[in-house]
């Protein structure tokens, strides 16, 4: 028996004496804070939420200009500080939502009150002619009214016309939201390098006044047939090879066709020959004329028809007022 109770006493006396229990990085013991993705000690007794220290990029210590947008919101969209016109920390302000701007725009003292759509077709023109910016169209910039944009009293744009007249000046795109500038009466890009007139430019139901002459233009859109409000329309100095339909431009007065490739007399000019006062087909390629007797005498002639230096047969000339000259024979197809 006291040799059993001598092994039992052995046995407890080589046995380690009880572990302390752990303690978390607060130093409490079976506590249950931790370090975390920052290197410091949250949770637990701390009261620290994990990872309080990141910004709203995720960036422990910052400041959240790792993932701001322009306006300074962290993870934004730059919605915030964009104006009327989609400008970030533009100056075309709406404050009061009705689609008018209410801001000084170009610092004269004024508030201006602009249609923040038809600003927004200005700032599509800049954008897809980006040549245009310099300081001579700086009023197209701040869309203040010069000779070359004008707002009517509504604050609806009324004139946009620019000549591109080789001082760095450029045109070569004609935004295709030029459909929403429904108040327009005039409109222009002369001498400049545009090849294509969107289709939405016959929406321009206002349209009064058109010059587009001087450019690479080889068509006309169909649409150009629904501006019937248009009293003169200049393409001159273009490469255009045929006319749609304009029968419907009834307010037509002057058509500038002069310098193009046409090869035959609109279909449109006879019908509305009682309404047109002026038209200009001089150095084309046209060969012949529909009706020639009774297009070159009626009664109720053109005020203005020029029909020189084109490809008529030499008989023309004698039976034809309008016709003086001719193109020489080895320019004609």
């Amino acid at each position: 028996m006291k040799k059993l109770l001598l092994i039992v006493l052995i046995l407890f006396a080589c046995e380690d004496p009880a572990s302390p229990p752990p303690k978390d990085c607060a130093g409490v013991e079976n506590g249950t804070a931790s370090i975390d993705e920052c290197g410091l000690c949250t949770g637990g007794t701390t009261g620290l939420e994990p990872n309080y220290s990141k910004d709203e990029c995720g960036v422990c210590g910052g400041n959240n200009s790792s993932c701001s947008d322009l306006c300074g919101v962290a993870n934004g969209d730059n919605s915030t500080c964009t104006d009327c016109v989609g400008i970030v920390n533009g100056t075309n302000i709406d404050s009061d939502g009705d689609g008018y701007t209410d801001t000084d725009i170009d610092g004269d003292g004024v508030i201006e009150n602009y249609y923040c759509e038809d600003l927004k077709v200005v700032v599509d023109y800049l954008n897809l002619n980006d040549n245009l910016i310099v300081a001579q169209y700086s009023p197209i910039l701040n869309f203040s009214s010069s000779s070359n944009i004008q707002w009517d009293e509504t604050g609806r744009l009324y004139k946009l016309y620019l000549e591109c007249n080789g001082d760095g000046v450029d045109v070569t795109t004609i935004p295709e939201s030029i459909e929403n500038l429904t108040n327009l009466y005039s409109f222009g890009a002369e001498d400049c390098r545009v090849s294509v007139i969107p289709e939405s430019i016959g929406n321009l139901s206002n349209l009064y006044y058109l010059n587009l002459s001087g450019n690479s233009l080889t068509s006309i859109p169909s649409s150009f047939g629904n501006l019937t409000a248009l009293n003169q329309a200049y393409l001159n100095d273009n490469q255009l090879t045929s006319m749609p339909n304009f029968d419907n431009l009834v307010n037509l007065v002057g058509i500038d066709l002069n310098n193009n490739l046409l090869t035959e007399i609109p279909e449109s000019i006879e019908p509305l020959r009682l309404s047109l006062f002026s038209v200009d087909l001089n150095f084309n390629f046209i060969s012949s004329i529909p009706n020639p007797e009774s297009f070159c005498n009626y009664e109720l002639d053109f005020t203005e028809l020029y029909l020189d230096f084109n490809c008529f047969p030499d008989d023309y000339e004698s039976s034809c007022q309008y016709i003086n000259n001719q193109r020489d024979s080895s320019e004609c197809p």
